[in-house]
């Protein structure tokens, strides 16, 4: 709920955030709702349509991933010389 404006003169505006939170359960999907700016004697001043693409929390797909020695430790310039094209080792830079 944003804070409460007392004292708002018609064509003033005020800006606030809001947070919307999906229900837990909530099917995959769209789901559009209004939200309304109502006074406490229920007249509503405003409405905006909103739509949510709601995703269902999965696990990441790990069937494509590789052990890989060059993404543990990836190669710099500065710190790090090839042996080979498959193999890195550290050396120490003197100057």
């Amino acid at each position: 709920m944003p804070p409460s404006y007392d004292d708002v003169l018609p064509g003033e505006e005020r800006c606030f955030d809001i947070t919307l939170t999906v229900p837990e359960g909530t099917p995959e999907g769209d789901v559009t709702f209004t939200v309304a700016a109502v006074d406490s004697a229920s007249v509503a001043y405003g409405a905006q349509t909103v739509t949510i693409h709601v995703i269902v929390n999965q696990p990441p797909d790990c069937s494509g991933a590789y052990p890989s020695v060059a993404m543990l430790w990836p190669r710099t310039t500065s710190s790090w010389r090839s042996r080979s094209s498959e193999s890195w080792i550290p050396m120490a830079i003197r100057s």
